[in-house]
C-alpha cells in the first residue's frame, strides 16, 4: 500500500502538471523522485484542463528493482475552490470513487479510465 505522506507529496507535485505554471511540467513518462517519497513512481498520465483549472497525474510506483508496479496506481490532483458547486459534487464523487477502489470493487485498470477521463 502506498504511505500516506507519499499520497500527499504526489498530491502537491500535481500542480507541476501546469504548463503556465512551471518551466518543465510533469509529463507522462517522467519519473517522480523525491528524497520525502518512500519510493520512486512514474507517470502514466497526465490532465491539465485549462478551461476548468484542473491539473492530476496517474502516477505507478517503481519497486527496488526498477519495475513499475500497475496494480497500485495513484491518482493525485490539485487543490480547487470548494465555495464551487460543482468542485463539491466532483470531489464527492472522487471520493466515493476512493472508496470504491479500497473495497476492491472496480479493478484497477476500469478505475483508472474512470478517474482520468472525468
Amino acid at each position: 500500500m502506498i504511505a500516506e505522506q507519499d499520497n500527499r507529496i504526489l498530491s502537491d507535485m500535481a500542480y507541476n502538471v501546469d504548463r503556465k505554471k512551471v518551466d518543465v511540467p510533469l509529463k507522462k513518462g517522467n519519473i517522480i523522485k523525491n528524497k520525502n517519497l518512500s519510493q520512486n513512481y512514474k507517470v502514466i498520465k497526465v490532465k491539465d484542463n485549462s478551461k476548468n483549472g484542473m491539473q492530476a497525474m496517474a502516477v505507478a510506483p517503481i519497486d527496488k528493482h526498477g519495475k513499475v508496479d500497475n496494480t497500485e496506481v495513484v491518482i493525485a490532483y490539485a487543490g480547487t475552490n470548494f465555495s464551487d458547486t460543482i468542485v463539491k459534487i466532483v470531489n464527492v464523487i472522487t471520493e466515493y470513487i476512493f472508496q470504491i477502489k479500497r473495497n476492491n470493487l472496480l479493478n484497477n485498470s476500469a478505475w483508472l479510465l474512470l478517474i482520468v477521463n472525468i
